[in-house]
């Protein structure tokens, strides 16, 4: 309601315009989904508004938020495993914890091995990365 106006004033001009507001009840929690996550909240204050056939909800409380997760291509995990020789499951953790990274995760893997020295160099060609690498084993 606005300040210093009489509540039952302000509901009759609200009729007189069409709009009609209410509370809903017993609300338990609201979820808005995003790409980068989804916003929670586990108590909020709900009203919704109808005016000329359109209704909108107000949502007042303290979100929360959590990411999404991280969907790691089939095809970025093989690659990353054929590149540098590793498990599919070691790869999908290396390319979690780049966040999606191809080329930060094949040089992790690169720089975990022990047993081989490498010259590892990437290029671009026609918008396109290139890995090379040439491998001595001791």
């Amino acid at each position: 309601m606005l300040p210093g106006m009489n509540p039952k004033k302000m509901k009759q001009m609200m009729k007189q315009l069409g709009m009609k507001v209410e509370q809903i009840e017993d609300v338990s929690q609201i979820v808005i989904f995003t790409p980068k996550g989804q916003y929670i909240f586990d108590t909020a204050e709900v009203s919704a508004m109808t005016m000329q056939g359109v209704t909108t909800y107000q949502v007042i409380g303290d979100p929360r938020f959590e990411p999404a997760e991280l969907e790691i291509p089939a095809d970025d995990v093989r690659l990353v495993a054929d590149q540098t020789g590793v498990t599919e499951e070691a790869a999908k953790k290396v390319l979690t914890e780049t966040k999606g990274d191809i080329a930060d995760a094949i040089m992790i893997c690169f720089n975990q091995s022990s047993h081989c020295h490498l010259n590892c160099q990437f290029h671009c060609q026609h918008n396109v990365w290139i890995f090379d690498r040439i491998c001595c084993f001791d």
